[in-house]
């Protein structure tokens, strides 16, 4: 499956992407994940894979999504 994610929004663009290219803000942008588990620096990049972390709803485990960032344009 191939998803492609564009948005648009009141932040400065440079804003936006580094709210997003961060994986350590990704918590306080979705309140449902509670962290991003990679090899490597948290950074969003091509090639990168890892496992996006959901938290616990009523009382079942966590949710984990495994990711790969096939391409990636950046502003």
């Amino acid at each position: 499956m191939r998803i492609v994610l564009r948005a648009s929004g009141p932040a400065p663009v440079a804003t936006a992407w580094e709210r997003y290219a961060d994986l350590t803000a990704w918590p306080t942008w979705s309140p449902q994940i509670s962290g991003v588990d990679v090899a490597g620096p948290l950074r969003l990049r091509r090639g990168l894979s890892g496992r996006v972390l959901g938290l616990p709803v009523l009382g079942h485990p966590v949710l984990a999504v495994d990711f790969v960032v096939e391409d990636l344009d950046e502003p």
